[in-house]
């Protein structure tokens, strides 16, 4: 297994306002692998929250990437807006 943290500051949004989520590009057939990440404690008085996931070591750590995704329970989010820029 391939674990990850990463540290988000929130800044005035709640950690249900958004998602965090480790993305890798498709494999050959197949579609983009996506895994939510949990936060583990509170934020702290600036702001950091902190978040952890876990994928499989069938594929190189370096693939993921971690993203955030609004979240809002009367939203519909696209699945995958082709804009996205991403940037390593």
């Amino acid at each position: 297994m391939h674990f990850f943290r990463v540290h988000i500051y929130t800044g005035r949004l709640s950690a249900n306002e958004f998602k965090v989520e480790l993305y890798a590009n498709p494999l050959t057939g197949g579609g983009p692998a996506i895994e939510s990440m949990s936060a583990y404690k509170d934020a702290d008085p600036m702001g950091q929250q902190p978040f952890l996931g876990e994928v499989c070591a069938c594929r190189s750590a370096g693939d993921y990437t971690a993203r955030i995704v609004p979240y809002h329970v009367s939203a519909a989010v696209p699945l995958e807006a082709g804009q996205i820029l991403w940037q390593r």
